[in-house]
């Protein structure tokens, strides 16, 4: 009676890491990869749709904010940034806690830029910086550095990646996002 009842529990819902079955085939997802039952990575291609059923029968409306995060963040690693974009997007028109919309900010942003529409997230910013400037994260910065940086505003890219090193407390001696900014900006600017 036991083993029947594990059987039937539901199954945890995997957004970056775990276990998933897609019309009855069983995957390893690791950050966006998908991998077969061998431990091989599956083809783009094929990875791309299997990966999109599953994404797409997830009922975000039954997801805690903990759960939408690690869902918002499974959806940029395997690419699909315009189901991120909505998905963050229906997020914003609700109630959250500051500590919440610090986290997707970023992951809004980053999805935009990888739209190839850094402009949509620099606008954005813009317009709604007074309303969210409790939510600036080090992260939030270091993506409007880089969105600005694809727009070739040098000087802009500068004052944000600035601010996300001075928020960041200089310095952590590793590569970051924020220091491959650096390098960037860095590169392209001494061209001219």
């Amino acid at each position: 009676m036991e083993n029947k009842n594990i059987e039937n529990a539901p199954k945890p819902i995997v957004f970056r890491e775990g276990i998933i079955e897609v019309n009855g085939q069983r995957y390893r997802l690791k950050d966006g990869v998908l991998y077969d039952s061998t431990g091989i990575s599956v083809p783009k291609s094929r990875s791309e749709r299997v990966l999109y059923e599953y994404y797409s029968q997830i009922n975000c409306d039954q997801l805690d904010e903990t759960q939408l995060i690690d869902y918002a963040k499974g959806l940029k690693d395997a690419g699909f940034f315009q189901l991120c974009v909505q998905t963050i997007e229906k997020e914003l028109k609700k109630e959250h806690e500051d500590s919440y919309i610090k986290i997707i900010l970023p992951i809004y942003t980053s999805s935009l830029r990888g739209l190839k529409q850094p402009n949509l997230a620099v606008e954005f910013w813009k317009e709604n910086c007074g309303y969210y400037h409790k939510c600036e994260s080090v992260s939030l910065l270091t993506s409007l550095a880089a969105a600005y940086l694809d727009l070739k505003d040098y000087g802009n890219a500068k004052k944000f990646a600035d601010k996300a090193y001075a928020r960041n407390g200089g310095s952590v001696g590793y590569v970051n996002e924020l220091s491959l900014v650096y390098k960037r900006l860095k590169k392209e600017t001494e061209k001219k």
